[in-house]
């Protein structure tokens, strides 16, 4: 009798416990978020994963290179051009046979602006070479700003070689030049050393000041040390006439 009633006492028991239990799982399914059953016939693999880092880290250092190159590139200066052969040398007793174009310069002006001698093609160009310390630049530097206006198509470009010291000057020696003789619009340009010399892309000054001419058509025409007016727009007004 007693084993008959243990056995119905565990049937309830387990008749609790399954149904427990299948009410936990119901309730399990219905917290669960809903899924839409599909499952994928190449689901993604761990190489899978791999090559998406790979590709998405690639687009993101081309990307930073790009912007670094074009960075790069904006902060770099465009290269010089000139004329294929050109020459800057000339005698102070002759123009050149044949002809050559002069060439060309970067430099900067009074206004911290970059200057290039081919921006002024189609004038008839005086380069007037100075220095801060030279008598006679200074008086020739009074007239530059009335000369400069009073020709068509015609541009003075002063160059200052020097300071006071001998030393290559800064744009605030520029400044305070331009503003002593009243240069408005005529570029006053700081000289440099790779400048000046006797090779063919450098200028080689005969004396303090020297002037150079360049005509209409961007040949180099005429070298003269020391300042003759006279003598310096006649030969200008000609140029101009040409």
């Amino acid at each position: 009798m007693f084993n008959i009633m243990y056995k119905i006492f565990l049937l309830f028991v387990f008749l609790i416990s399954c149904s427990n239990a299948k009410e936990d799982v119901v309730q399990s399914e219905d917290s669960a978020p809903p899924s839409n059953g599909i499952v994928s016939e190449d689901p993604p693999g761990a190489d899978d994963w791999a090559d998406d880092t790979d590709d998405s880290s690639d687009s993101i250092d081309e990307s930073d290179s790009s912007d670094s190159d074009t960075s790069d590139t904006s902060d770099e200066p465009e290269e010089l051009s000139s004329y294929e052969g050109c020459s800057n040398e000339i005698s102070w007793t002759s123009q050149p046979d044949p002809l050559n174009h002069p060439c060309n310069f970067r430099l900067q002006d009074q206004n911290g602006d970059s200057v290039e001698l081919y921006d002024f093609q189609g004038d008839v160009i005086m380069l007037d070479f100075s220095t801060l310390w030279c008598g006679v630049c200074k008086r020739v530097a009074e007239h530059v700003q009335d000369m400069h206006d009073s020709y068509d198509p015609f541009s003075i470009i002063t160059i200052l070689t020097e300071d006071n010291s001998g030393n290559r000057p800064n744009i605030s020696n520029l400044q305070d030049w331009a503003s002593e003789y009243g240069i408005t619009t005529s570029p006053v340009l700081a000289g440099t050393d790779e400048l000046l010399g006797e090779e063919a892309d450098q200028w080689d000054l005969n004396g303090i000041p020297c002037f150079f001419v360049i005509d209409k058509n961007f040949y180099l025409r005429k070298m003269q040390p020391g300042w003759n007016e006279e003598t310096m727009t006649g030969y200008i007004e000609g140029l101009i006439l040409e």
